[in-house]
């Protein structure tokens, strides 16, 4: 009787103090790829846009795979990690546009945040 009424006690919720700790941490960690994304230059170029949005939209997927699926979502932070080199021989340009793998990285650091904030919306 005891483990029926503890099991959806099991999942952790995060607390208040996590999710301002996890906000801290992402701020700090867009800035620092920001600074390098500024300083590599490819922000000029509108490419570098499309594949922003490209890698975003795949940080986005990769939020939506399950947790019993994880190896899955390995697999695809590996590809929109490495999917911007591919914009450059897309769109007929000899530049690599691998600064939009730190969009990507960046999307990953915020989407944590914004998949707890999904769960407490619904519940």
């Amino acid at each position: 009787m005891n483990a029926a009424t503890n099991t959806g006690a099991s999942k952790k919720v995060p607390t208040k103090g996590d999710l301002e700790s996890l906000v801290i941490v992402n701020v700090l960690a867009s800035l620092g790829f920001g600074v390098i994304i500024f300083f590599s230059g490819e922000y000029k170029v509108a490419a570098f846009w499309v594949a922003a949005a490209l890698v975003v939209g795949v940080a986005y997927m990769v939020s939506l795979v399950p947790d019993r699926l994880k190896l899955w979502r390995y697999a695809l932070i590996v590809v929109g990690f490495f999917a911007p080199g591919a914009i450059g021989p897309l769109l007929q340009s000899d530049q690599d546009y691998s600064a939009a793998g730190l969009v990507f990285l960046m999307a990953l650091f915020w989407l944590p945040l914004i998949r707890s904030a999904r769960r407490s919306d619904t519940a």
